[in-house]
């Protein structure tokens, strides 16, 4: 866990255990927490990066969560991390779509 109120790193990082940190999870926790803020699944990984970047460049934090976040970051550019991104965006579009259609059959 991050200290509350780091700079630039997204509540996910200050609420979850740094042994939980994964694209599959914070997508689920933009799911079920930020419903009222729909984003893009683009936006959504840009926060997810930055802040692993953030958390890394940061003094105050352990050596071994910097390093999982270098590690991490660069695990999601090879070809593993990639398919899992892409994995991802469409459960990440299947869950915006279908939470669209309910919104708006419930405003009929």
């Amino acid at each position: 866990m991050v200290k509350p109120g780091t700079p630039s790193v997204h509540e996910y990082f200050m609420k979850q255990s740094a042994s939980t940190w994964c694209i599959q999870n914070y997508i689920k926790y933009i799911h079920e927490n930020l419903e009222n803020e729909m984003i893009d699944f683009d936006h959504a990984l840009s926060l997810f990066t930055e802040s692993l970047d953030q958390i890394n460049q940061n003094f105050g934090i352990l050596l071994s969560i910097k390093s999982y976040c270098k590690s991490y970051l660069i695990w999601l550019k090879s070809c593993a991390g990639t398919a899992t991104i892409q994995t991802c965006c469409s459960i990440f579009d299947s869950k915006k779509n279908f939470l669209e259609f309910n919104d708006a059959a419930k405003v009929s």
